[in-house]
């Protein structure tokens, strides 16, 4: 079966990924901010923000190969010593 005639036969979908529902998401809440009161603005800002890290951090994985299990690696003694300060240990 030849690529062209198997794209025929799906149905068209779009699926996003890459970071795109985080970049969307954070520019509507960049929208939102600038329509509420100091505090609260502040607040959505900084957490529209801190969205845009995970499209970054996608496309670095990407583009460097770093597998799953690299990361996970990577992540698990940073986790683990939060979890550590939260108990006071």
């Amino acid at each position: 079966m030849h690529l062209k005639s198997l794209a025929l036969e799906l149905p068209l979908q779009v699926v996003a990924g890459g970071g795109a529902v985080e970049s969307a998401l954070s520019v509507y809440l960049e929208y939102l901010a600038t329509t509420l009161g100091s505090r609260e603005q502040s607040a959505i800002a900084e957490f529209a923000e801190s969205l845009l890290v995970i499209p970054k951090v996608i496309a670095y994985m990407m583009s460097s190969a770093i597998t799953i299990l690299r990361i996970d690696e990577m992540i698990k003694p940073v986790k683990d010593e939060s979890q550590n300060a939260d108990r006071g240990l």
